[in-house]
Order: structure tokens, then C-alpha cells, then sequence
């Protein structure tokens, strides 16, 4: 009996002494995964900005939040483990977190897009309705963001203007389809003629598709008689070469997770005349209060 005894208290003495070891490995472990975590998010930022660069199309603001959270995780990562508790591991993911998904557009580039995005017209109804409509109400919109002053109101219009763009231009992709009829021919080239003679209007990327550059356009150059010879030797030749296409402007998206076109936001192959006349635009259109 004296025995049996002797075993249980043995035991609870046993579990006694391994229930606050189990509560600190349990805790141990928690400390690492945050470690980890935040690890793993800190290595992805600073990925992200070696290939991006120094993001200047990002607010001021935007950046230093990010860069004040790249230090704050810098400074934990570099104490020993046992220093740094749970509460600051989270604090400061959820710092880095925000800062890095969540970087607001510089305004004075969203108001350089809005400038281009003027450039884009439908006179001649060559876009679908219903995308031309949807993308002149987020023109509008980013419009009047500026009056707010508020720089996540004005990247959300930035950004939502950018999606409509490229859903309303990526349509239409067949390089020398001038009226958009889905074959190139001789119909094109007459219209080019006609655009020349000021008796019809052409879009931009009706232009874009005319002038047989299969790249990706920044600007778009500017149409003569010699685009309609070469169009006409163009379709002459499809039956050799097959059809091609374009895209207007280049549609990428960054390591922040932001879309952009080439053709509506300022971009580094745009010679200083383009900057120019993009940046006084701004300013005019500064002096008027219309941004």
C-alpha cells in the first residue's frame, strides 16, 4: 500500500513539474512562429524594393511609414529571441503589414495620369458604351478626389481609374484593325485617309493600331500619309506573315501588388517634352481648380 502511495505522489510530482515546462515550450514556440513571421514578411519587403527601386510614384509619407516599419522589424530581428515578447512581434507585423500593403500614390503623379487620361476619347463610338461611360465616371472620380486632400481617397480613384483603362483598352488588340470591324484591310487604310483629310476622328489607340508599331506604346505617334502606305502594304502582306497584334501601352503590375499602364501614368521612356507638357497641364489645371 505504502508503496502504491509512494507512486502516485511520485506522479503528481511528475506532472507538477512538467505542466510549467510544457507552458513555457508552448510559449518558446510561439515566439519563434512570430519571429518567423515577421521574418518572412521583412525578407519579402526588402525583395520588393530592391527590384522596384526607390518607389517614387508612392507618396512621401507612404514611404517613410514602410521604411520606419523595415527599421522597427530590423531593430526586433536583431535582438535575441528572448527580448522581444509577442505583443511586440505583432505589433510590429501589423505595422509592417499596413505600411507595405497600403502604399498611397504620390498626387502630383495621380494628377499626371488624370492629364493623360484626358488624351482618351469616344467620339466616334469606338469603345463599347458601357466601358467608355464606366471609365469616364472614374476619370471624374479621381477628379474630385484631389478636393479631398486625403491621399488613400485618391489612390483608391488613382488605382480604380487604372483597372478601367485596362479593361476598356485591352480589348481591341488586332494591329491594323483601324475601325475595329475585326479584319484589316482596305477600310482601314481609307479611314486613316479620311482622319488625315480632318473628315473623321480617330481614338488613340485607333491611331496606336494605324501606325503598325506591334509594341507596347508610351506615346503615340503621330499619323501621315506615309502610315496609310504602309498599312496598305501591311494587309497586302497578311496573307505571307498572318495578323499581329498590339498592346496599348504596357500593363504591368509591381511588387507592391499595383497596376499600372505606360500609357496613362508618367513612365521613364517619355521624352522631357512629354514631361513638360504633362507637368504645366497639372499646374494649369492647379491655377483653375478643376485638381
Amino acid at each position: 500500500m505504502k508503496k502504491f502511495i509512494s507512486v502516485i505522489l511520485f506522479t503528481i510530482a511528475i506532472i507538477y513539474c512538467t505542466v510549467p515546462f510544457v507552458a513555457y515550450a508552448e510559449e518558446n514556440v510561439s515566439e519563434i512562429s512570430k519571429r518567423d513571421e515577421l521574418n518572412e514578411l521583412y525578407d519579402e519587403v526588402l525583395h520588393s524594393i530592391d527590384i522596384v527601386g526607390y518607389p517614387t510614384k508612392y507618396s512621401d509619407n507612404s514611404r517613410n511609414m514602410l521604411y520606419n516599419a523595415i527599421s522597427f522589424a530590423d531593430e526586433l530581428l536583431n535582438k535575441e529571441p528572448d527580448y522581444v515578447s509577442d505583443m511586440e512581434y505583432q505589433n510590429c507585423l501589423d505595422m509592417l503589414n499596413f505600411a507595405y500593403n497600403n502604399m498611397c500614390i504620390d498626387v502630383f503623379y495621380a494628377k499626371e495620369t488624370y492629364v493623360l487620361s484626358l488624351n482618351e476619347h469616344n467620339e466616334n463610338n469606338y469603345y463599347d458604351e458601357n466601358d467608355w461611360n464606366e471609365f469616364s465616371e472614374k476619370r471624374d472620380n479621381l477628379r474630385d478626389s484631389f478636393k479631398t486632400k486625403n491621399e488613400y481617397v485618391i489612390s483608391y480613384a488613382f488605382f480604380e481609374l487604372i483597372d478601367s483603362f485596362v479593361n476598356m483598352t485591352s480589348k481591341y488588340t488586332l494591329l491594323g484593325d483601324v475601325n475595329n470591324d475585326g479584319k484589316v484591310n482596305i477600310d482601314d487604310a481609307t479611314l486613316v485617309q479620311k482622319y488625315l483629310a480632318n473628315t473623321e476622328n480617330l481614338t488613340e489607340i485607333q491611331k496606336a493600331s494605324a501606325s503598325l508599331n506591334g509594341g507596347c506604346f508610351t506615346v503615340v505617334p503621330a499619323l501621315n500619309i506615309d502610315t496609310v502606305t504602309e498599312l496598305q502594304m501591311y494587309f497586302a502582306d497578311l496573307y505571307k506573315s498572318g495578323t499581329k497584334h498590339c498592346s496599348y501601352g504596357e500593363t504591368y503590375v509591381d511588387n507592391f501588388g499595383n497596376t499600372f499602364n505606360t500609357m496613362i501614368t508618367m513612365y521613364w521612356e517619355f521624352t522631357d517634352d512629354r514631361y513638360e507638357y504633362v507637368d504645366a497641364k497639372v499646374k494649369e489645371l492647379e491655377l483653375e481648380g478643376v485638381i
